[in-house]
C-alpha cells in the first residue's frame, strides 16, 4: 500500500507531498483499524446530521413546547408533521 497521497495547493499551484512510500506491516494494519472504526461509526453519524439538519427545521426548545401543551389545534399542520418526523427519526437512533 502506498501513503503520502499527492495534494495539489491550489494556492501555490504546487504539490505538497509528491514522493510516495510503502507502508509497513504495522501502518497497514493501524490503517485497517482506523478505517474499520470509522465504517463502525457511520450510522451514528449519519444520524446525527439527519438530527442536526432537523433541528433547524424544528428546534429542541420548540418541540419541548409543543410536547408540553394540551391543545395542539392552533399549531399549524407543517409543524406537527415535522415534530412527528422529529419523534420517528430520534426512534431509529442506532
Amino acid at each position: 500500500m502506498k501513503k503520502g497521497i499527492e495534494t495539489y495547493n491550489i494556492k501555490r499551484g504546487v504539490i505538497a507531498n509528491p514522493v510516495q512510500q510503502e507502508m509497513t506491516p504495522a501502518e497497514a494494519i493501524t490503517h485497517a483499524e482506523a478505517l474499520a472504526v470509522t465504517a463502525a461509526a457511520k450510522p451514528m453519524t449519519d444520524w446525527t446530521r439527519a438530527m442536526i439538519r432537523s433541528d433547524k427545521k424544528l428546534p429542541r426548545w420548540g418541540e419541548d413546547i409543543l410536547d408540553g401543551m394540551a391543545d395542539k389545534s392552533g399549531v399549524a399542520q407543517i409543524t406537527l408533521d415535522r415534530l412527528q418526523a422529529k419523534k420517528e427519526k430520534r426512534g431509529e437512533r442506532p
